[in-house]
Formats: structure tokens, sequence, C-alpha cells
């Protein structure tokens, strides 16, 4: 695995993140599908819990503080929460302005979970972004196309 320098959270993460891929990309292909919203969840070790989008938009999400503190307190002790993820249903899978925004309140409030932005447009793809240490900028990397079911 070739991840840039500035990746502060160990290869390890990546491993961890790649089998959950295939129950996400079910989840926003199923939402889009629909032609619901955009898809919101979190990916926790071993599986990814799917959340409500309030905006109800194609466009943008917001979950809420509470939905996310009520999520949050049900993950068992042993499971880690590894990221929040959400689907751009364009197939673009750079932060939008607003997403670039709320990472780096996210990232400010000393919530250091990195953000996954997921397509199934054409094909299923994802990109985790996280907020580069020393440069204070957004960072990302391409996870592989190629998921465990």
């Amino acid at each position: 695995m070739n991840l840039p320098d500035n990746f502060p959270y160990g290869e390890d993460l990546i491993d961890r993140i790649v089998p959950v891929l295939g129950g996400v990309y079910d989840h926003v292909h199923m939402q889009e599908a629909q032609k619901v919203e955009e898809v919101v969840g979190l990916v926790v070790e071993g599986y990814h819990i799917r959340l409500v989008n309030q905006a109800r938009s194609h466009a943008r999400f917001d979950i809420g503080p509470s939905q996310f503190d009520d999520v949050v307190r049900d993950i068992p002790s042993d499971r880690a929460l590894l990221a929040f993820y959400h689907s751009h249903p364009t197939g673009n899978l750079a932060p939008s302005i607003e997403d670039q925004s709320m990472m780096m309140l996210q990232f400010a409030q000393g919530v250091y979970m990195p953000w996954l932005i997921v397509t199934v447009t054409p094909y299923p793809r994802s990109r985790l972004h996280w907020l580069d240490p020393q440069y204070q900028v957004i960072a990302s990397y391409d996870l592989p196309v190629t998921v465990s079911a």
C-alpha cells in the first residue's frame, strides 16, 4: 500500500475499512437508485451504520448532533469507529466547499475521524479525506475499487 507521508492514522486503518466497503456501496447504490438523497453513515470496525440525512438533499447532508451522539453511544466498546461516510451522487469524490468547512470545524473541535466520500457512478469508488496535520489542509487517498463482501 502506497499511502501518502502525511497519512496520520496508520496503514491498518485502510485494512480495517476496505472489508466494510461492499456494504457501504450497497447502501449508496440502493438509496441513489431510489433518487432519495445523499447517503450518510459511519464505518465501524466490521460493519457500517446508516444514518438519516436530515437535509433530504442530493447536494448536501445534515445528520444533527443528537443522531450522531445516539448512534456512537450504541457502538460496542470492542469496535472502533473508523470513519464517517457520505455519497456524492454526481460521481465526484472531491470534498465540496461545504464538506471542507465541516471537516475543518470537526478537526478544530478535536474530532480527528477521517471522511470517506463514496460514489457508485459510474462504478463503486471511494476516497478517504483527512486534515494534513502539518499544513492544515485536506489530504486524500483513493481506496481500492475491489472490495471484500
